[in-house]
C-alpha cells in the first residue's frame, strides 16, 4: 500500500481541541459583529445573530409544553427530538441550538412529503418534534399521524434567553447527538447516529484540508440533513471562515452563481458532480469562482469523464479532491486529483488512501481477510463513526460493532480493492443499496411501500443504468414493476405515482412504473432482474410514446434535451417522465440559455413539458389574451417592496389572461412620518379601484401577495362600503397571526447584507439603515433628512430600500395584531410550501371573509413568485377566478 502524503491529512487528537460548542460560543465572543453565514435568502448573518437563533431554538427545545406533559405544562418529552429543518444558514443554527439544548436531534428535510416524515418519527421512535413557523400542506396533522407520543413543539420564542451569558452544558461528546434518517433495506427508515466527537474530529480535518479561516468563503452545497452538509457546515465555523449555503436546485445554477459573487466568491466549494457541473457552466460562474483554490467531489462516484470536465472548467491551479464517505462514515478515503496530465486507466476514478482516524480492510463473505488484489467488502474501524442506529427510540448496535479499544466496526456493504499502484478503488456494492443523485436509497423500502397497497400482488424495484452514451450526470435511475391484484385499474401505475407522489421524496419515486402480469423469475424463485429491466425497457421504449413517433421539437431543443438526459425526445413524454430529475432539468435550461439565446430559460419551460412544448415555450412570447374585449380587470397590491422584478414578471404572466392594473404602495416617508398602515395604502389605491369598475365588463378581482393582501382586505372593506363589490379576493400566501407573519429576506441576522461589489462600508449603509427604520423616532428623522429619492450612484446600496421593507413590515405587524376589518367578498386563499406548523389550512382568513377553497401552490413564501414556481402560480390564480361572479 501507498505511504501516506498529502492525500491522507495527519490525525487530530480528539482531545486536542475544546469541545465545539464551547469552541463556537468562543468564536462568537470574540468578534460578535462578524459575518457567519450567507444563504441568497436574507442578508449576511453575523456569528451574534446566528448564536441568538441557536439560543432561541434551545429555549424552545427545553420550554415547557402542555401537550407533552401535565395540563398546567412541563418540560417537553424526553428522547429523540425531530427538526423539520427551515432553509438556508438558519437551519444550522436549528442544529447547533438542539445541541445547545442536550436534545438528541433526528435532521427532518421540510419539503419532503408528510407521509414521509410521519414514516420516519414513527421507525425513530421521535418524541417531539419541531418545526418552523410555517410547515407545507399536511404538516399540522403530523402529531397525530405519528401518535400521542410525539409532542408538537411551539415554535422558537422571538427574544432568546441568555443561553451565551456562559458555557454551554457539560454534556457527554460520545453521546447521541445527531441523527441522519435514510432509506431502509427492512421497508422502514432508519437512523444514523452521530456524536459531536465525531462531528468536530472530522470538521477539524476539513478546515485544515481545505485551508479554511477568517476572511475564507466555504460554498457548500450539501443539504443540512445530511451528514456532509453537517461536517462541512460545522468546518467553516468552526474555523471562523464565512459559510456559503446555497440550494442549487432551488435557486438555479445562475442564481447561485450571482449570491456567490456577492460574498466575493468562495475559496473553496463541496458538492457531487452533477452540481459541481451545473454551476461550473453557470455564465458568471468564472468570475464568481474566480478564487476557489479548493472543489471536493462526494457523494457519487467520480467517473473519468467527470474528471475530465470538471477540470477543464475549474479555475487553472484549484486542486480537485475525490472523497469516498458513508452516512455511517463521513469520510474514509481521500484523494487530491494529479495534475492535468494524469489520466485514469479504469472505469472509476480511484477514491485515494485511507484518512487519518480510519483502519480499513477487505472481507470476504464469511468475514474472513481476503488476499492481495481481490475484491471484497470494505470494513472501516475507527472511533469516528456512527454510534449506531437509531430504531423505536432507542440505540440499536445491530450493524455497527464496538471493539475492545472503544472504536467502533462498520461492514460498510460497499466492495473495494487496492489497485496496483496501490491507490483504493471502490467498485460497486454487496447489497441492493443504490446512490440517486448522491442520496443513498434502498430499494426494499420502496418495493415495502407499492406492497401494502390493495391493488398490487407484487412489486420489484430496480435500478436502471443510463443508456450507452448517456452523461455521466444522468446516473442510474429507478423504476418499477408491479403485478396487479384482482380489480386493479386499467390505469394502474398512473394511479401508483400518483400515490408516491405524496408518500416519498423524488429521490425515492421510480422514474417509471409499469404493470407485467406477472414479474418474471429465476428457476430458484427470485426476481429475474435482467428480464425484468428488459420487461421495462419494453414498455417504456420511446415508439411507445403517447404520441407514438418521433418528437420533432426545435433541433436547440432537441439538443439540449439529449445532452441532459443522454437521450433524445420522444413525442408526448414530459422531461420529469423521461427520468429528469432537478439537476438535469438545471443543465436542460442552461444549455437552452446557450443554445437557444433564450433569457431565464427556467421560466419558459417546466419539467411536465415535453421537448414539442419547450420548442413553441421558447420560439416567442404567447399572446396576451387580456388584449381581447371581456378579459377581467385584476387590481394587484404586492409585497411591502413593491413591485419588484419577481412580481413584474408574475404580472407579465397573468397579463396573459386578465387586465392587471398594479396598486402602488405609498413612499416610505410618508410611513416613517405618519406610522401609515395597509388601510393607507388601500385608501390611495381607492381611486384606481373606482375607475375599474367604472370601466364595464366583469366585476375586477383584487389580488393581494403577503403585504399587499392586508391592502387588498382593506380596499375591498373601503369599495364595499360605497357598494361595489370585487368578484373575489386572492390572498398570496399572508397568514393573519400576528407572532405566524413569515419574517421579510433580511429578519434573520442583524450584520451587513451583502451589497454592490461586496463593498464592506456599503453592506455597513444597509445595515445601518435597517437599524433606524427599527426605531419611529429615527425613521422620522431620516424621513426629513434624506431626499425622496436616491442620489445617483448610491442606488445600490438599497439604502432605501432596506427602510421600506422595515417600515412596511412593522405595519403589517401592526395591522394584524389590532381589529381586522370583515368583508363579504368571497376569498381563495393560494397557500405555499412554506413550513407552517400552527397555521390553519386558509392561515386564517375565514375569520375576516367567506372563504371558498384554499390552493396549495409550490415553493415557498418567497420562491412562490418566481421560476420554477411562476407559473404555477399563474395557473392557480386563473383558477381561484375561474368561476369567479361578475362575468
Amino acid at each position: 500500500m501507498r505511504a501516506a502524503d498529502e492525500t491522507s491529512p495527519p490525525a487530530l487528537a480528539p482531545q486536542g481541541s475544546a469541545d465545539l460548542l464551547d469552541t463556537l460560543r468562543r468564536l462568537v465572543a470574540a468578534d460578535p459583529g462578524a459575518p457567519f453565514g450567507y444563504d441568497g435568502l436574507r442578508p449576511v448573518v453575523t456569528r451574534a445573530a446566528f448564536w441568538r437563533e441557536a439560543s432561541g431554538v434551545a429555549a424552545a427545545l427545553a420550554a415547557p409544553h402542555p401537550a407533552a406533559a401535565a395540563p398546567e405544562g412541563g418540560p417537553p418529552p424526553p428522547g429523540m427530538v425531530g427538526l423539520l429543518l427551515p432553509d438556508g444558514v438558519a437551519a444550522q443554527a436549528w442544529i447547533v441550538g438542539a445541541l445547545l439544548a442536550g436534545r438528541p436531534a433526528a435532521l427532518l428535510d421540510a419539503r419532503d412529503p408528510p407521509e414521509r416524515t410521519r414514516a420516519v418519527a414513527e421507525a425513530l421512535g421521535l418524541s417531539a418534534l419541531l418545526a418552523p413557523q410555517d410547515t407545507p400542506e399536511g404538516a399540522p396533522g403530523l402529531a397525530a399521524l405519528a401518535g400521542a407520543r410525539l409532542a408538537l413543539l411551539p415554535p422558537p420564542p422571538a427574544e432568546a434567553p441568555p443561553w451565551d451569558a456562559g458555557p454551554p452544558p457539560a454534556l457527554a461528546e460520545d453521546a447521541p447527538a445527531l441523527v441522519v434518517p435514510t432509506s431502509g433495506s427492512t421497508g422502514r427508515p432508519k437512523g444514523i447516529v452521530h456524536s459531536r466527537l465525531t462531528l468536530r474530529f472530522r470538521a477539524t480535518q476539513v478546515a485544515a484540508e481545505y485551508d479554511l479561516g477568517p476572511g475564507k468563503v466555504y460554498f457548500l452545497t450539501a443539504p443540512p440533513t445530511t451528514i456532509a452538509g453537517q461536517v462541512h457546515a460545522l468546518a467553516a465555523m468552526l474555523s471562523g471562515a464565512l459559510l456559503l449555503r446555497l440550494d442549487v436546485g432551488r435557486l438555479g445554477a445562475a442564481a447561485a452563481a450571482r449570491a456567490a459573487e456577492e460574498v466575493g466568491g468562495p475559496t473553496a466549494m463541496q458538492g457531487i458532480t452533477a452540481t459541481l457541473m451545473a454551476l461550473l457552466a453557470a455564465p458568471d460562474a468564472p468570475r464568481a469562482l474566480r478564487r476557489v483554490a479548493w472543489v471536493q467531489a462526494s457523494g457519487t462516484a467520480l467517473l473519468p469523464s467527470d474528471l475530465l470536465a470538471l477540470r477543464g472548467a475549474l479555475p487553472a491551479g484549484c486542486r480537485l479532491v475525490n472523497v469516498y464517505g458513508l452516512t455511517e462514515a463521513p469520510a474514509v478515503f481521500r484523494w487530491v486529483m494529479p495534475d492535468a496530465g494524469w489520466t485514469p486507466d479504469g472505469p472509476r476514478v480511484p477514491v485515494g488512501l485511507p484518512i487519518a482516524g480510519n483502519s480499513v480492510s477487505l472481507r470476504d463473505p464469511d468475514g474472513a481477510p481476503i488476499a492481495a488484489g481481490a475484491t471484497g467488502e470494505l470494513v472501516v474501524e475507527s472511533p469516528f463513526i456512527a454510534l449506531g442506529e437509531w430504531q423505536d427510540g432507542r440505540l440499536s448496535n445491530d450493524r455497527i460493532a464496538r471493539l475492545p479499544d472503544g472504536s467502533r466496526r462498520l461492514c460498510t456493504g460497499d466492495l473495494a480493492r487496492i489497485r496496483p499502484d496501490g491507490w483504493w478503488e471502490v467498485v460497486g456494492r454487496a447489497d441492493r443499496q443504490v446512490k440517486i443523485a448522491g442520496w443513498r436509497v434502498d430499494p426494499e423500502e420502496i418495493e415495502d411501500r407499492l406492497r401494502r397497497m390493495a391493488e398490487v400482488a407484487e412489486a420489484v424495484v430496480l435500478p436502471q443504468p443510463p443508456p450507452q452514451g448517456a452523461p455521466a450526470r444522468r446516473g442510474l435511475r429507478l423504476v418499477a414493476a408491479v403485478a396487479p391484484a384482482a380489480g386493479a385499474p386499467d390505469d394502474l401505475p398512473a394511479l401508483l405515482a400518483r400515490r408516491l407522489r405524496v408518500a416519498l421524496p423524488a429521490r425515492m419515486r421510480p422514474a417509471a412504473i409499469v404493470a407485467l402480469p406477472r414479474l418474471p423469475r429465476l428457476p430458484g424463485g427470485k426476481v429475474d432482474a435482467a428480464a425484468t429491466l428488459a420487461a421495462v425497457a419494453a414498455a417504456t421504449d420511446p415508439p411507445a410514446g403517447r404520441a407514438g413517433a418521433p418528437a420533432e421539437p426545435d433541433p436547440r431543443v432537441a439538443r439540449a434535451w439529449t445532452r441532459a438526459l443522454g437521450e433524445p425526445p420522444v413525442a408526448g413524454i414530459g422531461f420529469a417522465e423521461a427520468g429528469g430529475d432537478s439537476l438535469a432539468f438545471l443543465h436542460l435550461t442552461l444549455e437552452l440559455e446557450r443554445l437557444a439565446g433564450v433569457a431565464d430559460a427556467m421560466e419558459l419551460v417546466h419539467e411536465a413539458m415535453d421537448a414539442a412544448a419547450m420548442s413553441r415555450a421558447i420560439a416567442a412570447p404567447p399572446p396576451r389574451r387580456a388584449s381581447l374585449p371581456g378579459a377581467r380587470t385584476l387590481l394587484s397590491a404586492p409585497g411591502n417592496g413593491g413591485e419588484d422584478e419577481a412580481q413584474a414578471r408574475l404580472r407579465e404572466g397573468l397579463e396573459e389572461r386578465f387586465r392587471v392594473r398594479t396598486l402602488r404602495p405609498l413612499d416610505w416617508r410618508r410611513y416613517a412620518r405618519e406610522g401609515a398602515r395597509p388601510e393607507a395604502d388601500a385608501r390611495a389605491a381607492l381611486p384606481a379601484a373606482r375607475e375599474a369598475f367604472a370601466a364595464g365588463g366583469p366585476r375586477p378581482a383584487l389580488l393581494g401577495y403577503s403585504y399587499g393582501a392586508a391592502v387588498a382586505l382593506e380596499l375591498a372593506r373601503l369599495l364595499e362600503a360605497e357598494g361595489l363589490f370585487a368578484s373575489r379576493l386572492v390572498v398570496l400566501d399572508l397568514h393573519l397571526a400576528p407572532e405566524r407573519l413569515a419574517p421579510a429576506p433580511g429578519s434573520f441576522g442583524d450584520g451587513p447584507a451583502p451589497g454592490s461589489g461586496g463593498a464592506p462600508w456599503a453592506r455597513w449603509l444597509r445595515w445601518r439603515a435597517r437599524q433606524v427604520a427599527e426605531r419611529p423616532g429615527l425613521a422620522r428623522i431620516a424621513a426629513r433628512l434624506l431626499p425622496r429619492r436616491p442620489p445617483p450612484g448610491v442606488v445600490a446600496l438599497s439604502v432605501w430600500r432596506e427602510l421600506e421593507l422595515r417600515l412596511r413590515e412593522a405595519a403589517l405587524r401592526s395591522w394584524v395584531a389590532g381589529p381586522l376589518p370583515r368583508v363579504a367578498t368571497e376569498v381563495v386563499v393560494l397557500r405555499s410550501g412554506h413550513p407552517r406548523a400552527h397555521a390553519p389550512d386558509d392561515l386564517g382568513w375565514s375569520a375576516v371573509a367567506p372563504v371558498r377553497r384554499t390552493i396549495a401552490v409550490p415553493g415557498d413564501h418567497f420562491s412562490m413568485v418566481r421560476p420554477p414556481h411562476r407559473a404555477a402560480l399563474v395557473a392557480a390564480v386563473e383558477e381561484a377566478l375561474a368561476d369567479a361572479p361578475g362575468g
